[in-house]
Parts: C-alpha cells; structure tokens; sequence
C-alpha cells in the first residue's frame, strides 16, 4: 500500500515538471521568434537627398542612378544632420542620406543626413558662380537637378527667355535640354538666377 501511494506520487512529480519544462521552452522559443520579426521589419536605403518638397515628400538618389521616394510626417520619423537631432525642414537637397524604414508600408523610421560640399567655380567679377555636371531631372516647369562629379546635386530653376541656353553650341530651348546632357549653369549667387546654361549631349 505503501509502496503504490509513493510511485503515485512520483509519477505526479514527474508529469508537473514535464509540463513545467515545456512551457519554459514554449515561452523561451515565443520570445526569440518575435525579436527576429522586429529585426527583420526594416530596410534603409542610403543615397543624396535629390529632391525635398514642403509637405514631407522626398527623394533619394542611389548610387547605382535609381531613386527612391519617402514620405515623412510631422515627428514620426528620429530626424538628425550632421550627428545633431533636426527637423525636416533642415534637411538640404543633395545632402548624403540614410534611410530607414518598414518595408511593409513604407513609414519612415528614421533619418540620418550629412553636408555634402558643394563644389563650384570661382565667382565671376564676384557676383556669379558656375557649375559642371549632368542633367539628372527635368521638370516641365523649369525646375531641374544638376549632378555634379563628386556625387552631390544642386536645383535650379529657369523661367520663360531669363537665361541664355545653348545645346551643342546652338541655341535652344530650355524644353529641348534632355536628362544625361552634359551641362554647364552660370547663376547669380545671391540668388540663384540662372544666366546662362550650356549643356551637351545626344
């Protein structure tokens, strides 16, 4: 009698600590399976900043020439420039950029940027500057985006006959520059009135 009444209770003992282990290890295998779902949420892509309009939308021009549109709102996303915390509206156009965000909808997390220097001539008689690069982006509005040879960009924009533009030594219009044209602007650095634009190309 006993003898039966100490098996049954280490048997008891034993079914308790069985399903003790198990669900530790459940527990155990839950907490790891979520940690590598949150480290596998997001991407970042990193580029220069090519174009920045007021109400958050952006985009990121890659290395490889592709590009990449991010929209940011408000104080959803950690913001800094130059390793000190900002705001949206002190980010510069052909800044070096980080971003990261949830692929899964594209909300941006966070947003890393640095000064890239710009590089230019020497002023003319101290009023213009000129710059030498590649037509990237053309808009039908006369705004358009300059590469220059050390990654970084630089806008501008043309208004109706302001500027003097010439394509393969003729004159020309500006609707009839193209995207890769070898380019040449001459602008008033005070600001930033295009003069003249050069540009070459096929």
């Amino acid at each position: 009698m006993k003898k039966n009444r100490i098996y049954k209770i280490i048997n008891l003992m034993a079914v308790v600590l069985t399903i003790i282990l198990a669900g530790s290890a459940l527990a155990g295998g839950s907490v790891e399976k979520a940690t590598q779902t949150q480290s596998g949420n997001y991407e970042t892509v990193e580029g220069v900043l090519s174009i920045k309009e007021g109400h958050g939308d952006f985009l990121v021009r890659l290395s490889d020439g592709s590009a990449q549109r991010f929209s940011v709102r408000g104080d959803a996303a950690e913001i800094t420039r130059n390793g000190k915390a900002a705001h949206y509206s002190e980010l510069k156009v052909s800044d070096s950029i980080e971003v990261k965000y949830d692929p899964s909808n594209r909300n941006v997390i966070a947003i890393h940027a640095s000064q890239t220097a710009e590089k230019t001539s020497q002023p003319q008689s101290g009023n213009y500057e000129t710059i030498e690069g590649v037509l990237s982006i053309k808009e039908g509005h006369g705004d358009f985006l300059v590469r220059l040879s050390d990654g970084s960009a630089q806008r501008f924009s043309v208004r109706g006959n302001a500027a003097e533009i010439t394509r393969n030594g003729k004159t020309a219009r500006y609707n009839e520059l193209k995207v890769s044209d070898s380019i040449q602007v001459k602008y008033q650095a005070s600001n930033r009135r295009v003069i003249a634009i050069q540009a070459s190309g096929t």
